[in-house]
């Protein structure tokens, strides 16, 4: 799968759950993805996850190859295990890479999934 395609799986589970918008309902969050050739940015609000500008500013900024980011998007690596191996330079004030990692950990494809399960 393309890093472009797990982006959207990783909009689609936001939009289908309700856990997480509550970290967002007071302001939008940006967050730029650079991977090996592309760039995307998401904005992120209660109930919306949209592609923004490329020029908009980003709350944070993650860059890494594009295998490294699919990871993260999947939930088979922690932004943190990314940055202590050195595989990914993160930029955002220390606030905004935690909320970012708590994004990143708590809409991995396996959360939903495992939720549905139990119940």
């Amino acid at each position: 799968m393309s890093l472009e395609q797990e982006l959207r799986v990783f909009q689609r589970r936001y939009l289908e759950t309700n856990h997480l918008h509550r970290f967002f309902r007071i302001r939008p969050f940006t967050i730029r993805f650079y991977g090996d050739q592309d760039v995307f940015t998401f904005t992120i609000s209660d109930d919306r996850f949209e592609v923004a500008d490329t020029d908009a500013n980003a709350d944070v900024s993650i860059q890494a190859n594009n295998e490294s980011l699919q990871k993260l998007l999947q939930g088979e690596c922690r932004l943190q295990e990314l940055k202590k191996a050195e595989l990914v330079t993160i930029r955002g004030s220390y606030t905004a890479i935690l909320k970012a990692e708590t994004l990143l950990y708590l809409n991995q494809s396996g959360t939903s999934e495992n939720y549905q399960q139990t119940f």
